[in-house]
C-alpha cells in the first residue's frame, strides 16, 4: 500500500527546487515491491482469468509491467544496497555529512567540531540502547499505552540499537559502507519494518486492531 509519509512530501520538494534523491529512491523501491505483492495476490484470487490473455484481462497487463518499474531508473537491489542506506545514513546522520564537507573544504576547525559532535552523538546513541535494552524499552518515552505503547517501546529499543550499529558501521568501514552491499541491504529494510509498525500502531490504536496485523 502506498505509504502517505512518503507521498506527501516526496512531490512536494521537486515544486520547491529541492533534489529529493533519497527519499524518491526509498518512494520508489517500496512502491514498486508494494506492486508486486499486491498484483500476485490479485493473480492467485484471479486464477485462470490472470492468466488467459484477453480483452477482459485486466491483471496481465500489470503483471507484465511489475519487473520493468522493479528494474527500469535503478534497480530495486541496487537501489538498497547503494542508495537507500548508504547515502541515507550520511544525509540523515546530523554530523556525518558536514564531517565530509569539512574535510573537502580543509577546514580544520570545523571538522575538529564535526567530529566532536560525532562521537558525542555515537555515545548517547550507545548509551540509550544499553539503557533501553537492560529495560526492555520500559523506559521510553511514547504516545500511546497498553500494547500499542509496549510495541512503540520496543520499537524505540530497536531504533536505538540501529543507530549504534549504524555509527559503528561507519567508524569501522569509513568509505567502504557503501561498497558492502549485502550488509548495506539488510540495514536497508529494517526502517521500513519499523515504519510499518508506527503506522498499524496508529491507524489501528485499540488492541484488537493491532492484534489483528500481528
Amino acid at each position: 500500500m502506498p505509504q502517505p509519509s512518503r507521498r506527501r512530501p516526496g512531490p512536494r520538494q521537486p515544486n520547491a527546487g529541492e533534489r529529493p534523491g533519497v527519499i524518491s529512491a526509498i518512494t520508489k523501491c517500496w512502491e514498486t515491491e508494494a506492486l508486486r505483492r499486491v498484483t500476485n495476490d490479485a493473480m492467485d484470487v484471479a486464477g485462470g482469468a490472470g492468466i488467459c490473455k484477453g480483452a477482459r484481462n485486466v491483471l496481465a497487463p500489470i503483471h507484465e509491467g511489475v519487473p520493468i518499474g522493479i528494474t527500469v531508473e535503478g534497480a530495486n537491489i541496487l537501489t538498497r544496497s547503494l542508495i537507500v542506506f548508504g547515502q541515507g545514513a550520511i544525509r540523515c546522520h546530523p554530523w556525518a555529512l558536514r564531517e565530509i564537507q569539512t574535510a573537502q573544504a580543509d577546514d580544520v576547525a570545523g571538522l575538529d567540531a564535526a567530529l566532536a559532535g560525532h562521537a558525542t552523538f555515537a555515545l548517547r546513541n550507545a548509551a540509550r540502547a544499553f539503557l533501553l535494552g537492560l529495560t526492555g524499552g520500559a523506559i521510553a518515552g511514547v504516545p500511546a499505552s497498553g500494547r500499542a505503547g509496549a510495541a512503540l517501546r520496543e520499537l524505540a529499543q530497536l531504533s536505538a540499537a540501529f543507530a549504534t550499529i549504524t555509527d559503528a558501521a561507519m567508524l569501522t568501514m569509513g568509505g567502504k559502507l557503501k561498497r558492502a552491499e549485502a550488509f548495506a541491504g539488510r540495514m536497508a529494510v529494517l526502517p521500513q519494518a519499523g515504519q510499518s509498525v508506527v503506522q498499524v500502531v496508529f491507524a489501528q490504536p485499540s488492541p484488537l486492531g493491532l492484534l489483528a496485523h500481528a
